[in-house]
């Protein structure tokens, strides 16, 4: 292969992986939030809301995050890029051009896969049986240790499967933001 292409895969697995260290806690996170914590009348609107954000093109978030959030992230980037720049990521195509890094193309596409992820993992988590989570609470347990120790490794493999469906988006989708 050519070298140049060599230079944008490697960009893209780095974008990848930024994307799904950001996505997939606060996925996870808004995934429980709307099974376990929100009410019931809130519930059928967020859970909607989630799945439209999933089905919105990536193009479209890809031309906002670029066009949008690279001047609010431009301070924190420089504030990172300071002690943090001899790591990869971190490091800018130009000094002083914090709009070509490979953290926020990353950010961008988190947010890309964020409904994705939380969709596949909400899903999941809504199928955990009734009864087991009332088993916990009955024992004396708590709603996060009914969380922790009934729902999460209930749903286990179904978030595994998430996170690989958002990863795969992400490596898909960052050849598109590499190009922008």
């Amino acid at each position: 292969l050519h070298p140049g292409v060599l230079g944008l895969l490697g960009g893209s697995v780095e974008i990848a992986v930024v994307a799904v260290v950001i996505a997939f806690p606060v996925s996870i996170a808004t995934a429980l939030m709307i099974n376990e914590f929100a009410p019931q009348r809130m519930r059928a609107w967020l859970t909607g809301l989630i799945d439209l954000l999933a089905t919105v093109p990536s193009i479209v978030y890809g031309f906002w995050g670029l066009e949008a959030l690279t001047r609010y992230v431009k301070g924190p980037s420089a504030w990172i890029v300071a002690p943090l720049g001899f790591i990869p990521v971190f490091r800018t195509s130009e000094p002083g051009n914090f709009e070509n890094s490979i953290f926020i193309c990353g950010l961008v596409v988190s947010i890309m896969i964020i409904p994705v992820i939380t969709s596949i993992a909400r899903e999941v988590m809504a199928q955990t049986p009734l009864d087991a989570c009332e088993a916990a609470l009955a024992l004396g347990g708590t709603r996060w240790g009914m969380i922790t120790d009934v729902v999460l490794p209930f749903s286990r493999s179904g978030i595994v499967g998430a996170t690989l469906l958002g990863l795969s988006r992400a490596l898909g989708e960052t050849i598109a933001v590499l190009l922008i």
